[in-house]
């Protein structure tokens, strides 16, 4: 009876002790302060700020033209010097990418967190890059009008072929969407990396695409206004063949 009582004793004092600590933990969270830093203190516009972990990126004004400053949550590094304007900087992890003009033309650019390559070397635009891990997207124009292009980490490959512009691309993992002209009107198109489907696909505009995982939303034309329409990848139905050829073998009596 007395190891009972004991016991009892000892599992309420750890559960009111578990509260009491959780109670601590949400008052310190609900009472903590935001601690606001400015980054940036000069003279000239800096802009175009994005985040991601604790590295912030922009470009900004340095006296002659813009360029890309990365902040990795100590000091600011300034990633470009050079006498031509780097804007539009995106980062994910140690990846950094935007777009400059090299004095011609503007090219896509690649930061890994040692060194910068030049992604585009052509004499078309490059633009609008976004980044996610080792994969980069961007628009190029090709000579005829502008496509979507992937660099993957190893290699570059151009996922649209076509006769007409193709915009606003957006990668999550191996997922690439972007805005593409289908002969009517603007549709959403996604590539998986193998194939490429127009997951919009119907008679109005559709634009400015985003992609998180298997969800896709955008803006599309009900015939009235803008709305807001998501997409989500459905798994394939599976196969009872299996199951089916195995029931037998579930169901049979045991023999006795």
């Amino acid at each position: 009876m007395r190891n009972r009582y004991m016991l009892c004793r000892t599992v309420l004092s750890k559960l009111l002790l578990a509260l009491l600590l959780f109670g601590f933990i949400g008052a310190d969270l609900a009472q903590a302060s935001w601690y606001v830093t400015q980054l940036t203190d000069n003279t000239y516009t800096d802009g175009s700020v994005q985040v991601y972990g604790s590295s912030v990126v922009w470009y900004g004004y340095d006296g002659s033209d813009y360029e890309i400053f990365l902040y990795d949550g100590n000091t600011t590094t300034n990633i470009t010097t050079n006498n031509y304007n780097d804007w539009y900087p995106q980062v994910y992890g140690s990846n950094l990418v935007w777009q400059g003009q090299n004095g011609s033309d503007w090219e896509v650019f690649l930061y890994d967190g040692n060194s910068t390559t030049e992604r585009t070397n052509n004499s078309y635009n490059d633009w609008n890059p976004q980044v996610y891990a080792s994969n980069v997207v961007w628009e190029g124009y090709d000579g005829s009008d502008y496509e979507i292009f992937l660099y993957d980490g190893n290699g570059t490959t151009q996922l649209t072929t076509n006769g007409y512009n193709d915009a606003n691309p957006q990668v999550y993992g191996s997922n690439v969407i972007w805005r593409g002209y289908d002969g009517t009107d603007y549709e959403i198109f996604l590539h998986d990396g193998n194939s490429t489907t127009n997951i919009s696909n119907n008679n109005y505009n559709d634009a400015d695409p985003q992609l998180y995982g298997s969800n896709v939303v955008w803006e599309g034309w009900d015939g009235n206004d803008y709305e807001i329409f998501l997409a989500r990848v459905t798994p394939e139905p599976v196969t009872l063949t299996l199951l089916l050829a195995a029931a037998p073998l579930l169901f049979r009596r045991r023999s006795r």
